[in-house]
């Protein structure tokens, strides 16, 4: 009599996404004409978006080891049935065999299509992140242009150390941004790693989610850098700036 495969009952691990609240959209960015409130709301956004991609990421790396654990197990299963099933039941075996595959490929295809929400999750954070950085830029030169009007007409409007302390804290929301951008990178060639190191686990989910995520990297501009460049055209919604 075949043996047959004992696949476990308990799902796999899901992705622990959180669904980022819905953002306000046209003057939600403006927060009165005080630089210094909206410097303290960008640097807040930005914790936000560093704490989504992490608990993302970390939902990557779980949905990886309990694929692996399953194709060990399978590949275990498999390999145990067939050196103890005899010759003459080898047509049992294979159906069995088919049947497996047919649920593999099911499985398979469930997790892209939880890959592919979460992907249009990393995407919208990814377009999040750009905004934020447009907006610190836009800040940056606002501030530039009150410092030059300031120094013309001799009206002494803004001190000293409290333009120092605005492009301190300016300077702080740009490094938070380059920290979430390198953050993000470095963790998904990690990812990509434990997915070559396996790539009957991990590699359909991983290539599937992160195709197109970190080819829209962008650089934040300093006061006295180049513009801001973003690699690929990929049309965001239009950020409104106090004038």
């Amino acid at each position: 009599m075949a043996s047959k495969v004992l696949v476990p009952a308990a799902p796999f691990t899901k992705l622990q996404v959180k669904k980022s609240a819905p953002e306000p959209t046209g003057g939600g960015f403006i927060i009165g004409g005080d630089p210094v409130a909206r410097v303290a709301h960008l640097e807040h956004s930005v914790r936000f978006l560093q704490e989504q991609h992490r608990q993302m990421l970390s939902g990557l790396h779980a949905e990886i080891e309990a694929l692996r654990e399953r194709n060990r197990d399978l590949q275990f299963q498999l390999i145990f049935n067939k050196e103890s099933s005899p010759k003459a039941t080898s047509p049992p075996a294979e159906e069995n065999t088919e049947n497996n595959e047919a649920k593999l490929k099911r499985e398979v295809t469930r997790l892209e299509q939880e890959a592919s929400a979460a992907r249009s999750e990393a995407k919208a954070a990814e377009a999040r992140a750009l905004q934020l950085q447009l907006l610190v830029d836009a800040q940056t030169e606002k501030l530039r242009a009150l410092e030059v009007c300031s120094c013309g007409a001799g009206e002494g409007a803004c001190a000293p150390e409290s333009r120092a302390e605005l492009r301190a804290r300016l300077g702080e929301a740009e490094r938070l941004v380059r920290r979430l951008r390198a953050d993000a990178e470095r963790q998904r060639r990690e990812v990509h790693a434990a997915a070559g190191r396996d790539p009957a686990a991990g590699g359909a989910v991983t290539n599937l989610l992160f195709d197109g995520v970190a080819a829209r990297h962008a650089h934040v501009r300093v006061a006295g850098s180049p513009p801001l460049v973003a690699h690929r055209h990929t049309s965001y919604t239009p950020l409104q700036t106090p004038t």
